[in-house]
């Protein structure tokens, strides 16, 4: 048995858990910690009560899988949880108060996979895909699924122009866990 899409990062006297696809997050102290190890490697999740209702939240949150691997992904205990990486300068959107560059410049993939591997080997949870316009990397699929497959939370910051349906169904099985949407104009607009 292991966690599916599940890291945990030790803290000060407690570690968080962190569900890679989504925004869940929950702390654990040892003894938390120890059961899960009990439950996980042993298969012993009725020992005492508090074992129980952790392995029925986990199993109700699809977070238990039965397969065989690697149980636990503990990851290094640094203070770094995020890497945010510009993936572009070039963005459609031509906002007078932004930074960004008039330029088609992007991050080539083998430079982004050595960001994924060096962001692993720091211990970080998630990596944030920002620019200019993130999504107007050509690669920008591919991407998230290089950095998803590798065991981090994809974050995704964009201003939306971009993204249909069809967009968005890519995004999340390439296994995005998180679009975070820019609405940069003056309130009677944006609200």
């Amino acid at each position: 048995m292991n966690l599916r899409d599940i890291a945990i990062k030790p803290g000060k006297g407690i570690f968080r858990m962190f569900h890679l696809r989504s925004s869940f997050e929950a702390e654990l102290d040892d003894k938390a910690l120890e059961f899960l190890r009990i439950g996980l490697f042993e298969g012993k999740w009725d020992i005492l009560p508090e074992q129980k209702e952790m392995y029925t939240a986990l199993r109700s949150m699809d977070f238990i899988d039965d397969s065989q691997g690697p149980a636990i992904d503990l990851r290094d205990s640094t203070p770094l949880f995020e890497v945010e990486v510009e993936v572009t300068n070039s963005c459609d959107l031509r906002c007078r108060h932004c930074f960004v560059s008039l330029s088609r410049d992007f991050i080539p993939l083998p430079l982004f996979e050595e960001v994924i591997s060096q962001t692993r080997k720091l211990g970080a949870i998630t990596l944030s895909l920002n620019g200019g316009e993130a999504t107007l990397h050509p690669n920008i699929i591919s991407m998230v699924e290089k950095a998803a497959d590798a065991g981090l939370r994809v974050r995704l910051f964009t201003n939306g122009c971009s993204i249909d349906n069809e967009f968005a169904m890519r995004l999340k099985k390439a296994g995005l866990s998180r679009a975070y949407v820019s609405l940069e104009t003056f309130r009677e607009f944006h609200d």
